[in-house]
């Protein structure tokens, strides 16, 4: 069943975007590791990119909108209301435009700091908060991130801590379900309890699955990768 609903997962992405079947495969088990990334040393972000626009990436965020632990959608977000939001709800980043926040003038190193510790389980930033800022506060910064933006506009420190999903322009020969969202929206989030359902009774399992990791893999796509592979042997 529960390789079952892993199609379903792909399939019901694949309507509405422009995936080949390996980027379906990663972008469906992605969802699914959101639902328990707190079973893992690390959790991989996903890196949405495209060399122009309207190629499908704000598409895709929205899609998995639909289907992720506790999604959080935004375009921009300031520096200080990222780790506190990460620390009150624990919730699955959704954000696009990144190559507007990393662009060339970007001036975002205490952001790509926060995101670069973030992909660490148990990762903390300090600051100094309370009457006067006088109090020393410790945030969780911990928690599943997905980034869509134009070109390769992430930092390297980050990209290295991704899967990139290159999008490109469909073709005439390609079609998609146009996207309504009062209507997939229910099945969307159906989807979604039963990943749910599925993968929360299995966190404690997952704490201590050691999945067969490819020596192709360096160390740090072996860390990438290891998430979202433990929830592929699920099945």
């Amino acid at each position: 069943m529960s390789a079952i609903l892993l199609d379903d997962v792909r399939t019901f992405i694949r309507r509405f975007v422009v995936l080949d079947d390996h980027q379906a495969v990663a972008v469906s088990l992605w969802a699914a590791h959101t639902h328990v990334f707190e079973a893992f040393g690390c959790t991989p972000y996903l890196a949405i990119s495209s060399s122009e626009k309207r190629s499908g990436k704000t598409r895709l965020l929205e899609v998995l909108e639909l289907l992720v632990r506790a999604p959080l959608p935004t375009a921009n977000i300031s520096d200080a209301a990222l780790f506190r939001v990460i620390d009150d709800r624990h919730p699955t980043l959704l954000i696009d435009e990144v190559d507007a926040i990393f662009g060339k003038r970007s001036q975002r190193d205490e952001l790509r700091g926060i995101i670069n510790a973030g992909y660490r389980r148990g990762a903390t930033t300090h600051r100094m908060g309370g009457p006067n800022n006088t109090t020393l506060q410790t945030f969780s910064v911990y928690c599943p991130k997905a980034f869509a933006g134009i070109g390769d506009c992430l930092p390297e420190t980050v990209s290295d801590r991704a899967i990139p999903i290159r999008l490109m322009r469909r073709t005439r020969g390609q079609t998609v379900e146009r996207f309504r969202l009062r209507e997939v929206e229910p099945e969307g989030h159906a989807l979604r309890d039963r990943l749910a359902d599925w993968l929360e009774p299995q966190l404690d399992y997952l704490v201590e699955s050691r999945p067969s990791l490819p020596d192709e893999l360096d160390d740090r796509a072996q860390d990438v990768w290891e998430p979202l592979l433990a929830v592929a042997d699920l099945t």
